[in-house]
C-alpha cells in the first residue's frame, strides 16, 4: 500500500464533516483498497475491493483520474458498489454518472468519515491506496480533502 501526505496547515479548526475526492488511473477497481489517516492517527477505510467477495475478483470497471470519485458519508451509493454493473474497461463515473460514494470498510479498519469529526483539520493527512493484484499497476493522480470545520 502506497501513501501520499497532504499538509493541511493552511487551515485551522475542528472538523464537522469530511469528504475526500480521489483521481486514480487503474484498471479493475475490485483490486483496490483506499484508506485515510488523520494527523491524530485515526484511520478509516473508504473502500475495500468493491464487488469482492460476491465476485472472485471484485468489480472490473476502470478508474480514470480525469473523472474522480468522492467519498461522502451522505452519498446514497455504498462504496462496495463502485463499478457495479459496469463491464471491464468501462470507466467509473463516466459510464454510469455515479461519482459519489459512502465509505464502506468491508471488514477493514474504520467505519466512515465521521470518525474525524471533532479532530483538528490541521496537520499531515495520509491517503493510502493498495492493489490486491500484483499484475496491475495504477497511479493515484489527485487527492483533495474537502473538510467542513469551525
Amino acid at each position: 500500500m502506497g501513501c501520499v501526505n497532504l499538509n493541511s496547515d493552511i487551515c485551522a479548526g475542528t472538523i464537522t464533516d469530511m469528504d475526500v475526492e480521489v483521481g486514480i488511473d487503474h484498471t479493475w477497481v475490485g483490486d483496490l483498497t483506499i484508506k485515510i489517516i488523520s494527523p491524530a492517527n485515526t484511520v478509516t477505510t473508504l473502500m475495500h475491493r468493491p464487488g469482492h467477495p460476491s465476485s472472485t475478483y471484485g468489480n472490473g470497471a476502470d478508474m480514470v483520474s480525469t473523472t474522480p470519485i468522492v467519498f461522502d458519508d451522505a452519498a446514497a451509493v455504498d462504496a462496495d458498489m463502485v463499478g457495479n454493473g459496469l463491464a471491464s474497461g468501462d470507466v467509473i463515473c463516466q459510464a454510469d454518472n455515479i461519482c459519489d460514494f459512502s465509505p464502506n470498510p468491508d471488514g477493514e479498519v474504520g467505519t466512515n468519515l465521521a470518525v474525524f469529526n471533532g479532530e483538528s483539520v490541521s496537520g499531515i493527512w495520509q491517503v493510502c491506496v493498495g492493489d490486491s493484484d500484483v499484475g496491475t499497476v495504477g497511479t493515484l493522480q489527485e487527492v483533495t480533502l474537502l473538510p467542513t470545520f469551525n
